[in-house]
């Protein structure tokens, strides 16, 4: 997988909805939390597509992880905003 970079969230987010990845999912836990799902969904069931790092309001030169995940049991494609780096097969 590579890692892709841009300078800005919200033009992130953009691509990756352009390319069918419309879930905004949270991790709280060990579980993904889809809003339109109600539900928390495991984390092992998701694969990531791409991981990109935004260079956007970086604190302490660490930069923001945004990952689209996609998952063929949920039936799902979504993007992830992290400030640690996720560890999905």
């Amino acid at each position: 997988m590579k890692a892709f970079t841009y300078q800005s969230v919200k033009d992130t987010i953009q691509f990756l909805q352009n390319e069918g990845y419309s879930a905004d999912l949270s991790a709280p836990c060990s579980s993904l939390y889809c809003p339109d799902h109600f539900e928390a969904i495991s984390l092992d069931k998701f694969l990531v597509d791409k991981h990109i790092e935004v260079r956007e309001n970086i604190v302490q030169g660490t930069p923001i992880n945004l990952y689209a995940v996609s998952s063929t049991y949920y039936q799902i494609k979504g993007y992830l905003l992290s400030a640690k780096p996720l560890f999905i097969s």
